[in-house]
Formats: C-alpha cells, sequence, structure tokens
C-alpha cells in the first residue's frame, strides 16, 4: 500500500472511531438514538478503500509512459537535460539548444576568426529553435515572459516561477512563494512541481530551499516522491526508494529501485547491482536491469546532445552546468545500504 492511501485509511479509521466514541457518549447522556454507521457499513468503507488502495499500488510500480520528445529533434528528452522556453512554452532539449547558440555564435563571428573581436559586435543574438524569438537576455527578462505564461495557465511557467523564486535567478529569494507556486502547479497535476515538493519535506535534504527541518517529514515527502513517481519522474523514484530504504523498508525500496534503474537511473542500477552481489536481486531481475537500462539510455541519445559539454566555453553550457538557465539538477536522497 502507498503512504498516501495508508495514510487515508488510517484517517478515515480514526474518524470513524472517534465518531463512535463521542455518539455512545451522547446518546447515553440523552437517551436519544445514535446517528453513527454501523459496523457493517464501516467494514464495507474499508473493504471499498483496500480496493482503491490496490489500485493506486498496482499504478505506482506500474512502468510509467514514454517520456516526452523534443519538438524539434523528435528524440525522447532526458530527465534534467531540458529547457523550459518562456517566450512559447515549449521544453527542448540540451543539444537543440547547444545547436541553436553555436550556429548564433558562428554568425555573429568576425570573418578574422578572433572571438574577442567586436567589428561586427559579436554578439551571439541566439532564436528560440521552435518560435525563433530572440531568446531572454536576463533572468528578469525571462521572469517578465513566465509571468504571461502564467496568465495563459501554463502550468509550466508556475512550475518555472518556483525555481527561480527558490534559487533567486532575477528575484530575491524566497523559499515560501516557491512552494505556494509548485504546490499550484502539483495541483494541477505537474509531475515536476511533485518532486521539487518531495525534495522541499526530505529530512535529508538541508539545501535551503525547503520547508524548516523541524517542519520536515518523510512520509510528507514520500507521497510527494509518490505523485511525480507515477508520472514517469525518475529522480523521484529513485529518493523514494532511498527514502523508504532508510526507514528500514526494504521490500518497498527494491521495487522502486528496479524500476528506476531500468528508466536509466545510473545510482539506480548501481544499487540493483550491489543487492545482486548481496543476494537481494534476482539474476533475473538484474539482467532485465540492465537491458532496459542500455534501452531507455540508447532512446534518449544522439550526437548532438552528447556535444552539449564537449566545449567548456559553451556559454550555454557552463550556463547549464551552474543553474543559470533554469536547467535545474533535483536532489538525490543517499541510501544508508542494504546492510
Amino acid at each position: 500500500m502507498d503512504v498516501n492511501s495508508q495514510t487515508f485509511m488510517f484517517d478515515y479509521l480514526e474518524k470513524q472511531i472517534a465518531s463512535m466514541s463521542m455518539s455512545s457518549t451522547e446518546s447515553s447522556s440523552s437517551g436519544g438514538s445514535s446517528t453513527v454507521k454501523s459496523a457493517e457499513e464501516i467494514k464495507a468503507d474499508v473493504m471499498m478503500m483496500q480496493l482503491q488502495c490496490q489500485q493506486e499500488e498496482e499504478e505506482l510500480y506500474r512502468m510509467p509512459p514514454k517520456r516526452q520528445e523534443c519538438p524539434i529533434c523528435l528524440i525522447t528528452m532526458q530527465e534534467g537535460q531540458t529547457q523550459y522556453q518562456a517566450c512559447c512554452g515549449k521544453s527542448l532539449c540540451g543539444g537543440c539548444m547547444h545547436t541553436m547558440l553555436k550556429k548564433a555564435m558562428k554568425d555573429a563571428a568576425c570573418p578574422c576568426n578572433n572571438p574577442k573581436c567586436t567589428a561586427k559586435g559579436n554578439q551571439a543574438r541566439s532564436l528560440c529553435p521552435f518560435c525563433r524569438t530572440p531568446v531572454a537576455g536576463s533572468d528578469k527578462q525571462t521572469l517578465k515572459r513566465l509571468r504571461k505564461r502564467v496568465a495563459l495557465n501554463d502550468v509550466n511557467a508556475v512550475n518555472m516561477l518556483g525555481l527561480f523564486y527558490a534559487h533567486a535567478l532575477g528575484v530575491k529569494k524566497n523559499v515560501p512563494l516557491a512552494m505556494k507556486y509548485w504546490e499550484q502547479a502539483a495541483e494541477q497535476g505537474h509531475v515536476a512541481s511533485n518532486a521539487y515538493l518531495g525534495d522541499a519535506y526530505n529530512t535529508r535534504f538541508d539545501n535551503g530551499r525547503g520547508v524548516p527541518l523541524a517542519e520536515r517529514d518523510w512520509k510528507t515527502s514520500a507521497r510527494y516522491y509518490e505523485l511525480a513517481a507515477k508520472g514517469g519522474h525518475i529522480q523521484a523514484r529513485h529518493n523514494l526508494a532511498a527514502l523508504h530504504m532508510n526507514a528500514g523498508e526494504p521490500k518497498i525500496a527494491k521495487k522502486h529501485f528496479l524500476i528506476a534503474a531500468k528508466l536509466g537511473h545510473d545510482d539506480a542500477l548501481n544499487v540493483v547491482k550491489a543487492g545482486y552481489k548481496q543476494g537481494m536481486f534476482t539474476k533475473d531481475e538484474f539482467a532485465e536491469a540492465l537491458r532496459a537500462h542500455k534501452d531507455s539510455h540508447d532512446e534518449t541519445s544522439s550526437g548532438h546532445r552528447k556535444n552539449v559539454f564537449a566545449d567548456d566555453d559553451n556559454t550555454w553550457a557552463v550556463k547549464w552546468k551552474t543553474g543559470l538557465m533554469s536547467v535545474l539538477a533535483e536532489e538525490e536522497e543517499e541510501y544508508e545500504g542494504w546492510g
């Protein structure tokens, strides 16, 4: 049973028990009849919730749908290596963004081939590969575009606003406001926002981008990670596995590590490998994870993506590395091992 379903059932039973106790007291004091549900009705409700919990558990451990393709190169995008374009609301892969900037730099270069020459202004005025709008020249300009997208009910823009406030990109850092945006996007089913909220409540993260440590709770974190994992968020799946592992629930952790490994998560595959050596995973499970992991990487690989970080002088790649282009790496939960 997943954390969300388990919590809901326990809350229901607690309310019914409290209601029965209160009604019994009132009935005995007033001599009136009770309006509390009968034992048979409560039993029927519990059976219905158990069925619902079973269905939700099946959904949680089901392999998620195929990830989105880049609208430019039509290759499946890699998690954490995409950029949201506030001009048109599209998410593009790093390879296409890299190619766009290299072309702009080439077009702006002086014929003397000196990159520092200013004869032609040497300004690489990049255009969005999708809508051909000039890219924003600063984080503040991107913020203006994001707010316009939010006004158009673009849930991806709402999520990005949360990132900008969490990382102080063009605005003063405001974590509570960032979480408010993430919660708003999560209510609309945004997968990454659920993952960020999972990070914010994770008791093992002290990154300054979540609720105060004293208010954090691993079960709250797990609930958000579960929602993100159902939507196909690989890092959230890995973090969820680590949470259960550290909570002393290796059987649940094992299922999530296997799924994350099959989806292409390198660290999850290493966990499965270590677990196989210790007898926690069967030979067939390890072999299946290896094959699926390779297939996942092959599905998202391409020549233009491999070149993204090849040139450290590439402006876009450097900004990507430092997180200034909003391609922000999710936190990675560590676990204490199979023990």
